[in-house]
């Protein structure tokens, strides 16, 4: 009767298999897209991609196509009324707009959906974190609306197909997808193992950009085989370790000196190191030529959480953790509180976001942290400056104090006023879903340098206030970025994503009462702000007390640094630069190390000295451990 001449009943199945399958095959041509295999790959890379792609399109859909084949009978035959069509239908919609997201995320940020934004989802202030304009928010609404839309059309409208066909066979028995999925399966995990017992670096790059990889390793059978591993970027046993937290290691021994200086603390959000010029910033660029000027510094991360974390309490980022299990606020607030100054804090974020209210600031009287989180981030930025000059003004003069301000204006989709135009050549619409970054990179980089602007601006007011007042005669002065920004410099836009010099460099500008204004050359980092400052404060602890950083002062100069984002770290000399997985069991490189600046290095070896260093690092990160 021909090849549709059958009749079919499961009919609505068939509805959801055809749907389901387009969907997975769009998936796994995705997959092969991210995986990014030059033309020069050999047939293990080529394989390893088309496998692995495969297996895990179809694993994404398999929710899916089971409610499908499950369906009660009478619900089978698909229609707008079914129960069943519209569960199937947010079902479809739910995994792709996971899939979607992610595709957004890797692309944009080289990560995948993960504890981090989860975190940023489930976490109070975290979605306003992000900068979203109402054009962003509106297409977040009507993506969802659309892709159900879309889903309940193809499936009541494949569902009212009653012939049987060759292809429906096909397509609609199970151990057809079983089949498939076996090979699949087989042959990444094959071909995966067979490629990381060599070491081979790309594997691991095709491997990060399929989500949720899994990878599988069978080194002991290669091994007796006769396959010879070579030498790998790894030093078994080298680990961070969950102990009981011991911070600080001793009680602080200080003695307050006769007239304690006051603290001006002044942190803007993705402030990168190479703004900080005439052009851009006036204001900041006379005020550093009379204080402090460090022009090598590197955050503590590549992310507000690490960057703020490691400058207040002198830490790696990767003692983040338990620090906010344990809820211990920094040595430095305890002593500020000794010493009876008068605290006011202000961001124009939130204070919950990242969960600073329950880390750096759980120690500081709730009435003392003030956020502003309504409008553009200028506009907050503007109110918060005069809320913290009212401060100084008003403030009991009879005791020393300490404020704080957290500047938003440099931070995405980056807005400013007017007034602050400074770059002609910037977008005008920045739509976070529908903006192509590549293509208009040019013009959001000059967005960007007109938000700097504006805090330049802003910062402006807080020198001329302190000038004024001749309080500089006896006040710190801290202005820094929480980490950098990147404009695709290395492949990708913002932060967060990659330890790129763009993302991880930014300004230090330190001025004190009897200092002298200099430039300082040698490579400085967050962790060292807590051990300088608070033998200022009268500490005489010695700073491995409390810190792991070295005084800026001094002329102790870093081995090595730690640097952290959520799931790893990066170890960084002035030779090379190596990211690491911050749980890995032993450390274990997944992507070949490079120079400083970020260039391939060729012909890297893995020595002593290498070692040596990484085995110092997880000596550091595991020192304030019991």
């Amino acid at each position: 009767m021909g090849l549709l001449g059958y009749h079919w009943k499961y009919d609505g199945r068939f509805g959801v298999a055809v749907v389901t399958t387009c969907l997975f095959l769009g998936l796994s041509a995705a997959g092969l897209i991210y995986s990014s295999i030059s033309d020069s790959a050999t047939g293990d890379y080529r394989i390893f991609a088309i496998a692995s792609s495969t297996a895990y399109g179809l694993m994404y859909f398999l929710p899916t196509i089971m409610l499908g084949l499950l369906v009660p009978v009478k619900w089978r035959k698909l229609s707008m009324y079914s129960p069943s069509s519209w569960a199937i239908a947010a079902l479809l919609t739910l995994t792709e707009l996971l899939l979607l997201g992610d595709m957004q995320l890797y692309q944009r940020y080289g990560f995948h959906i993960n504890g981090f934004v989860i975190n940023i989802l489930m976490t109070p202030g975290g979605l306003e974190s992000l900068g979203m304009t109402g054009g962003t928010s509106t297409a977040l609404i009507m993506l969802p609306l659309v892709a159900m839309s879309v889903n309940i059309l193809l499936l009541t409208g494949l569902g009212s197909i009653t012939h049987r066909s060759a292809l429906a066979r096909v397509i609609l028995r199970p151990r057809h997808y079983l089949l498939v999925s076996i090979l699949a399966w087989a042959g990444q995990a094959l071909t995966f193992g067979y490629l990381s017992f060599y070491g081979v670096q790309p594997a691991y790059a095709i491997a990060s950009a399929i989500p949720g990889f899994q990878p599988v390793s069978y080194r002991s059978a290669l091994r007796r085989l006769g396959h010879s591993q070579p030498v790998v970027n790894t030093t078994k046993g080298a680990t961070i370790k969950q102990g009981k937290l011991a911070y600080p290691l001793k009680p602080l021994q200080f003695e307050l000196p006769a007239r304690p200086p006051n603290i001006v603390w002044l942190v803007a959000e993705s402030w990168r190191a190479d703004t900080l010029n005439s052009e851009i910033m006036p204001n900041t660029s006379r005020f550093a030529a009379d204080a402090i000027q460090f022009s090598k510094h590197y955050s503590g991360g590549n992310g507000t959480r690490m960057g703020m974390f490691s400058m207040f309490y002198g830490l790696y980022g990767s003692y983040w953790f338990d620090m906010l299990n344990h809820r211990r606020e920094p040595v430095i607030f305890e002593l500020l509180r000794k010493a009876n100054y008068q605290m006011s804090l202000y961001t124009s974020a939130k204070f919950s976001y990242p969960e600073f209210d329950k880390t750096l600031f759980s120690g500081i009287d709730k009435n003392a942290l003030h956020e502003d989180n309504d409008g553009f981030g200028w506009e907050r930025d503007q109110r918060n400056v005069t809320q913290l000059l009212d401060f100084i003004a008003k403030r009991d003069t009879s005791r020393p104090f300490m404020t704080f301000m957290f500047f938003e204006s440099p931070h995405a989709s980056y807005y400013f006023p007017d007034d602050a135009v400074i770059e002609d050549n910037y977008l005008k619409e920045f739509n976070y879903l529908t903006t192509d970054v590549a293509a208009n990179i040019e013009k959001i980089k000059g967005r960007y340098i007109n938000a700097v602007h504006h805090l330049d601006m802003q910062l402006q007011r807080v020198y001329e206030a302190l000038e004024s007042t001749k309080l500089l005669e006896n006040t710190i002065v801290i202005i820094t970025g929480d980490h950098g920004e990147e404009f695709m410099e290395k492949g990708y836009w913002g932060h967060n994503s990659t330890f790129s010099q763009e993302q991880i460099r930014v300004p230090l500008i330190l001025r004190y009462p009897g200092g002298t204004a200099s430039h300082v050359g040698k490579v400085t980092n967050h962790i060292d702000i807590i051990p300088t400052l608070l033998p200022m404060l009268g500490v005489t602890s010695p700073g491995s007390d409390y810190s792991l950083g070295l005084n800026l002062l001094s002329d102790a100069e870093h081995d090595f640094m730690v640097l952290a984002d959520w799931d790893s770290v990066a170890i960084v000399t002035p030779d090379f630069k190596q990211d690491i997985p911050l749980k890995a069991q032993g450390i274990v490189a997944r992507t070949p190390p490079t120079t400083l600046d970020d260039k391939p290095l060729a012909d890297f070896t893995r020595d002593s000295h290498y070692s040596g260093i990484l085995w110092s690092a997880f000596n550091n990160a595991n020192h304030f451990y019991h």
